[in-house]
Formats: C-alpha cells, structure tokens, sequence
C-alpha cells in the first residue's frame, strides 16, 4: 500500500512538473501583446520602407503565417495541459479512493482492537473468579 502511495506521489510529482514546463514555455498575454506590438511596429517601419505592394504583400502574408503558427502552438499548449490537468484529476481522485480505503481499515482495525481489549478483560476476570474458587475450594 505504501509503495502504491509513492508511486502515485512520484507520478503526481512527474506530473507537476511537467505542468511546471508547459507554464514555462507557455506564452503569457503580456508575451502575445508584446509581440503583437513589435510585429505591428516592424510591419509598419517595413510599410515605410518598402516601395512595391507586392513586398507589402509578402510581408503581410508571412506575419499571418506567423501568427497562425502561434495560434496552433497555442493550441497544442492547450490540448497538453487540457490533459495533464485531466490526468492530475484522476489521480488525485484515486488518492482519495485509496485514502478513504485506507480510513476504513483503520477503523476496523480499531473496532478490533477495543474487541479484543474487551474480550482480554474478560479472560482476567474468569481467570481471577476461578482463581479465586480454586482457592476456596481447598
């Protein structure tokens, strides 16, 4: 029982910090915002400088090549931790299977130990009573 607890634990650990990897390397708002900006801003330092509509348009279309890539990394970041949260789920639901297994075999181990403490008692107290006969009858 207590190696499945470890194991779990070391999953829930690996699991951890993969989470932990995939916020790392996950794009915040502020990043997005960032490079929205700077690609905005270069687009338009390349709009003043560039002198044909077709350049233009090359740009245009590698920026929304750009972005559609990010958006599929996004997503892909997203599918992951989708799953990696679903995954933690049903650990930690199986922790609580295994802790509530592991409450209840206390409990009866507990209800156990009062029974026999109750039935030792009794065997004192034949055992003193008949101790006691056994003398009187002498």
């Amino acid at each position: 029982m207590e190696e499945l607890l470890k194991q779990i634990i070391g999953r829930l650990d690996r699991i951890d910090n993969r989470i932990d990897n995939v916020e790392r390397t996950m794009a915040t708002k502020e990043d997005l915002k960032h490079f929205k900006e700077t690609t905005d801003a270069e687009f338009q330092n390349i709009k003043q400088t560039m002198a044909t509509k077709e350049e233009q348009l090359e740009i245009k279309k590698s920026i929304n090549v750009l972005e559609e890539n990010l958006r599929s990394d996004v997503m892909v970041l997203l599918i992951r931790l989708d799953h990696n949260v679903k995954e933690l789920k049903s650990n930690i639901k199986h922790l609580d299977e295994v802790q509530e297994r592991q409450q209840d075999v206390l409990e009866l181990l507990s209800i156990r130990s009062i029974q026999q403490e109750s039935e030792l008692k009794l065997l004192q107290k034949v055992y003193e009573t008949s101790k006691g006969s056994h003398y009187r009858d002498k």
